[in-house]
């Protein structure tokens, strides 16, 4: 027997679970949201839950990126809030040879969180911004 062999319908909820799930994958990876419309991850996604259907790129991009954000944030503050932590800036170009600068921070158990990025094309050298702390 094989899982098409089941009717396995999807909740709304586990559908939410595995949509988050996909974010928190491709933002760390650095992969481009289209990374969602992919053949070969929809395939898998398909084996593993055959009534699931990917979220495609725009919904990824725009919804779901701002539900996780907002999330992450919350959580982040929650879980920092008066804790001693140290702080990076990395620069470097992404893919499209645009300048990026990314705030980071790692707390005393070694757990690095990504805080910001900013694109800095059209800057210069020289580049003023607020870091905002959680």
């Amino acid at each position: 027997m094989t899982l098409a062999n089941f009717d396995m319908q999807i909740s709304a909820s586990e559908k939410a679970a595995i949509n988050t799930q996909t974010v928190h994958f491709v933002c760390p990876t650095n992969f481009l949201f289209s990374i969602a419309e992919h053949p070969e991850l929809i395939k898998l996604q398909s084996m593993l839950q055959p009534s699931y259907s990917s979220p495609n790129r725009q919904h990824v991009s725009d919804k779901l990126f701002s539900e996780v954000y907002e999330l992450m944030q919350s959580e982040c503050k929650d879980k920092f809030e008066d804790q001693n932590m140290l702080m990076m800036l990395e620069s470097w170009s992404n893919v499209h040879n645009e300048p990026i600068i990314c705030v980071s921070v790692t707390t005393p158990d070694g757990q690095s969180y990504l805080t910001e990025t900013v694109d800095t094309s059209g800057q210069g050298h020289i580049y003023k911004t607020s870091l905002h702390l959680l």
